[in-house]
């Protein structure tokens, strides 16, 4: 019994270690806000057109991983202005609106079934904290999505005839 022991304390310990070399390469991103998208077209077309939407619009790719079907991106900012994210995220404090430097990254994980793939679509939004007095508030707090990015992501999908 304490061979089987040792033996399933070293299948764990190897699988720890090789899931933290996998996470430092996948960005950790919260849960997804919607359920998987089901998609009656083959994996190779799924993948090349998420793909293909992000560099589209000029998101820097940091992870592309055709063998375990995800796709991210890094951060991308947007100015003051550019973008009330109050449609897309909720944002702590009252600064979230148009006014208020935001960074998001995305990403998709492709999973190829038998006779269709599914899709989970991936958001991070984070809204830029004013600084306090002594600096100590710099940086960026995280938003909760709201799913309507991945509802226009799932629409464009549709579109284009990719989801049946």
């Amino acid at each position: 019994m304490p061979r089987a022991l040792l033996r399933l304390a070293a299948v764990l310990a190897a699988t720890l270690a090789l899931s933290a070399c996998n996470g430092s390469r996948r960005p950790n991103f919260p849960a997804p806000a919607r359920p998987p998208v089901f998609v009656q077209v083959d994996f190779e077309t799924v993948f090349s057109t998420l793909r293909g939407m992000l560099e589209a619009r000029g998101y820097p790719l940091v992870v592309e991983d055709e063998q375990f079907g995800s796709v991210r991106t890094d951060w991308v900012y947007f100015g003051a202005g550019d973008l009330d994210v109050s449609a897309l995220a909720d944002c702590p404090g009252s600064g979230a609106g148009p006014a208020a430097r935001i960074r998001a990254r995305f990403g998709f994980d492709v999973r190829r079934r038998t006779v269709q793939s599914t899709v989970t679509i991936l958001s991070q939004w984070q809204v830029e904290r004013t600084t306090g007095f002594d600096g100590s508030d710099q940086g960026f707090a995280d938003c909760q999505s709201t799913g309507e990015w991945e509802r226009m992501v799932e629409g464009t999908l549709t579109q284009r005839g990719t989801i049946r």
